[in-house]
């Protein structure tokens, strides 16, 4: 029997309230860091991003990899099978990217000056972030073949409002690492959600 009875309309339709929320997540820390912070700080946040660079492709490379396969997967008899595959892969691209995000950020102040320096915590923080989103992203997709879209928007909802309360709460008090934090809460909590929501 078919895991996924949700109609095209009605896939594009979620797709859409879910596309909308994580575009508004992906800037509302720029947002916010203009209305509570000097620009300094948001110059500081800025040059951190950078070192995620690395990690957003090879997080989109996984996705581009993984559509086509969870697209055709919508009987029960494959997903032990793709979901263990994947989830190994994932494991280790994500163990390299953790590495990745201790050490690579240390070149901050040689790469862009000494007045940097202090981007060292914030760029590994964002990077772990993208280390989690990594790890998530099998589940995530393969997901999207059960018909979870439906459920996946109001995911993104809940995640929304931690980026904006985390920021509203903290930034005045913790600067910019209050905002690296909201996104790595953001990432850690939707990756719970969605793994438990997978396994029920």
């Amino acid at each position: 029997t078919s895991l996924d009875s949700t109609g095209m309309n009605e896939f594009a339709f979620f797709m859409l309230l879910s596309s909308i929320t994580v575009t508004v997540i992906m800037r509302a820390d720029i947002w916010l860091m203009g209305f509570y912070l000097d620009k300094s700080q948001i110059g500081l946040y800025s040059v951190a991003s950078r070192f995620t660079l690395p990690l957003v492709i090879v997080l989109g490379a996984l996705n581009t990899a993984l559509w086509p396969r969870a697209s055709a997967l919508t009987y029960k008899t494959k997903i032990t099978e793709i979901i263990s595959t994947t989830f190994r892969i994932s494991i280790l691209v994500a163990v390299f990217g953790f590495i990745y995000a201790i050490i690579a950020p240390f070149a901050t102040p040689y790469i862009f000056g000494l007045s940097y320096r202090e981007g060292v915590l914030i760029g590994q923080i964002l990077c772990l972030r993208y280390c989690i989103s990594i790890l998530i992203c099998p589940l995530g997709v393969i997901g999207y073949s059960f018909g979870f879209i439906k459920v996946y928007w109001w995911v993104n909802i809940i995640q929304l409002i931690i980026v904006v309360a985390g920021n509203v709460l903290f930034l005045k008090h913790f600067g910019i690492i209050a905002a690296g934090l909201s996104l790595l809460a953001m990432e850690i909590i939707g990756a719970i959600i969605i793994a438990a929501i997978l396994v029920k």
